[in-house]
């Protein structure tokens, strides 16, 4: 059986599943007082302080630039409320998808994400126009362009479409988990850096969090 480990995003005491490889992480830790006596995002190699904007992913960042991962397959991204279904384990009272059911699935996929999100009525962009910022979504298709054109036909097939899997939840091969991390942090670093650039003062807490959910 492939190993895997699934990283619980957390900013608050919670019940989390009884399973080893289900490993809560405290995100947000610099910028608050709360000791919850687990993992946290503020050591080592971290973006704890950008936790407001960038919320799971600082936990995402952590584990990542201090491969804390090194003995696994597969590392995978949930959060404290919200799990992958499955019938294996339990927590508050929901069943949620236990190792041999993910590695079940592994067996024919090298990543699973949510089930898609179905825009009926308008497209994956013009729902971004509609409950955000556009410019900021135009601003990260901008640095796509110049730092991962090859993504970029891609990207623009995804904002003109009305299916988005969304939630920044996953389970991936660890080799692929690498490469991702280092395509997502690079565009949202290089995002951040030029709409602060520009002293655009709408720019809501969770940006970051919400353009790496969409790209």
């Amino acid at each position: 059986m492939n190993t895997l480990k699934i990283i619980i995003a957390t900013h608050k005491k919670y019940e989390f599943p009884n399973a080893s490889y289900y490993v809560p992480i405290q995100v947000g830790k610099t910028l608050t007082g709360l000791e919850l006596n687990i993992l946290s995002d503020n050591t080592q190699i971290n973006i704890s302080d950008k936790n407001q904007s960038y919320c799971e992913l600082t936990a995402l960042y952590w584990a990542w630039k201090n491969r804390f991962f090194q003995d696994v397959d597969y590392i995978g991204l949930v959060h404290y409320r919200r799990y992958f279904s499955g019938k294996g384990l339990r927590v508050k009272g929901k069943t949620i998808a236990s190792e041999n059911e993910l590695s079940t699935l592994l067996k024919d996929a090298d990543c699973l994400v949510p089930c898609k999100r179905n825009y009926y009525i308008e497209s994956v962009y013009s729902h971004y126009q509609h409950a955000h910022y556009i410019k900021d979504l135009e601003a990260a298709r901008a640095v796509i362009a110049d730092k991962y054109s090859d993504y970029l036909n891609s990207f623009d097939s995804v904002m003109q479409g009305k299916i988005l899997h969304l939630y920044n939840m996953f389970v991936i091969k660890k080799s692929l988990f690498e490469e991702y991390c280092h395509w997502l942090f690079t565009i949202l670093f290089e995002l951040e850096k030029r709409l602060m650039s520009q002293l655009m003062i709408h720019i809501k807490k969770s940006i970051w969090v919400y353009c790496g959910a969409v790209i």
